[in-house]
């Protein structure tokens, strides 16, 4: 396997396409959303469907920039753990 980084460099990896929950709780909650807008869908006059679909759309950039925000932080912690973690190695090797 080819290393990250050089898989990185040559944008063959996909953070956010890649991470998709499969738990029992989120495709249970997934398929309830689904089912629930749906209803709504149906409900809705033809002049109101657009405006549902258009908060929808706009609901999914905010949640999109949301992961966007998480991932960066989540990657900024990993970094922090990673360099305290290599610092610190002394204290594990001459511990007596």
């Amino acid at each position: 396997m080819r290393s990250i980084l050089k898989r990185l460099y040559a944008g063959e990896v996909y953070p956010d396409e890649q991470i998709i929950p499969k738990s029992y709780e989120y495709c249970t909650a997934r398929k309830k959303l689904s089912d629930i807008m749906e209803a709504w869908k149906k409900k809705l006059s033809v002049d109101e469907l657009p405006q549902f679909e258009s908060i929808l759309e706009m609901q999914n950039e905010v949640r999109d920039l949301e992961v966007l925000e998480s991932f960066i932080y989540g990657f900024k912690l990993g970094g922090l753990i990673a360099l305290e973690v290599a610092s610190g190695i002394d204290e594990l090797t001459e511990r007596e």
